[in-house]
């Protein structure tokens, strides 16, 4: 319901404008692609998935959303967990976190940021580095070992 109700009342391109036009690629985007390696992958906090869409990258963790982890619910602690571990293990080049004005649900980041998790905030602290900022999206780039 949450899907639906966003396009009922937000402006999408995709559902207003004719299928022929194609929106210009966000500043976000520009900026990852110029920047990308091959085989590089993206971790994502918060819910943007189309984002992989629009840079083409690979998953960097299993979901292309993290509303399991922000969400306070009994299994909250299991996903994060798990989240970590992909990050962990899978070393992607790139985290955004997408939570901020604007964005799909998660549009606070005095609640919603990865900075409120503690786990989150210290691992991304530890092996990440903050490069640039375009509207709610937040780049961290991996640190070299």
């Amino acid at each position: 319901m949450p899907q639906v109700y966003d396009r009922m009342v937000t402006y999408h391109a995709y559902l207003h404008e004719p299928l022929h036009r194609v929106a210009p690629r966000d500043e976000a985007a520009t900026y990852l692609l110029e920047r990308h390696q091959e085989g590089e992958t993206m971790a994502m906090w918060g819910w943007e998935p189309s984002f992989f869409v629009a840079t083409g990258f690979p998953h960097g963790t299993r979901e292309s959303h993290t509303a399991q982890q922000i969400t306070g619910w009994p299994l909250q602690a299991y996903f994060i967990e798990r989240y970590l571990d992909d990050l962990s293990q899978r070393k992607p080049a790139w985290f955004v976190d997408a939570v901020g004005p604007n964005a799909f649900i998660y549009d606070r980041r005095e609640s919603f940021a990865h900075e409120n998790f503690a786990t989150v905030r210290n691992f991304i602290q530890a092996h990440y580095d903050f490069q640039a900022e375009f509207g709610n999206k937040r780049i961290y780039r991996l640190k070299s070992d």
